[in-house]
């Protein structure tokens, strides 16, 4: 693939990117943008918090922090209701995945992100760990906000029930890099 020229938001130094990259990063600065965008992507990565079977690597999410309000009733949001606050209303975190996975591996690990939203130390490098290029860009990753909460929900990603129920705003997005160990098709992850 030929990389492509992108001009870098924070130091105005020139950036490459592979063609089929979402995001450029900056060696100068050591930041990451999206092209065409103004600003940096404000970036974390999670350090390891256990030790499992498989190969490390990092799999980047495009974590929100969303208000949201239910305005169903019944079993349908029993996950969530550790996040209301107040009435029918509440916070979360919804983790949508920015990497190549299969539909399965994308429905699982967002859905366990956002149900579990997990809590960890972070660092300033891969440390020679596989990282998985994003490959969606904020935007993209935003229309899937109410996807990944109703799967936190039901553990499923049905479309035909995204219309009623909830409403979901997010209000930040950050990019995180979270640690997972693979073997074969499996993800584990490890925060």
């Amino acid at each position: 693939m030929n990389p492509v020229a992108e001009k870098c938001p924070r130091c105005g130094r020139s950036t490459r990117m592979e063609k089929d990259e979402v995001l450029a990063y900056c060696p100068s600065c050591k930041s990451l943008h999206e092209p065409g965008e103004r600003s940096s992507v404000d970036v974390e990565i999670a350090k390891y918090a256990h030790v499992s079977d498989g190969e490390k690597v990092y799999i980047p999410f495009w974590r929100f922090f969303c208000n949201f309000r239910i305005s169903g009733g019944g079993e349908m949001h029993r996950n969530v209701s550790n996040f209301i606050k107040d009435g029918n209303a509440g916070k979360i975190f919804v983790y949508v995945p920015a990497a190549e996975l299969g539909p399965r591996q994308m429905l699982e690990a967002g859905g366990y992100m956002t149900a579990n939203n997990p809590s960890y130390s972070t660092t300033f490098s891969f440390n020679d760990t596989e990282h998985l290029k994003c490959s969606k860009g904020s935007g993209a990753a935003k229309v899937e906000v109410g996807y990944y909460f109703l799967a936190a929900e039901t553990s499923e990603g049905r479309n035909d029930d995204m219309s009623s129920g909830f409403d979901i705003e997010p209000v930040h997005e950050k990019l995180v890099f979270l640690p997972y160990y693979r073997e074969g098709e499996m993800l584990t992850p490890a925060v």
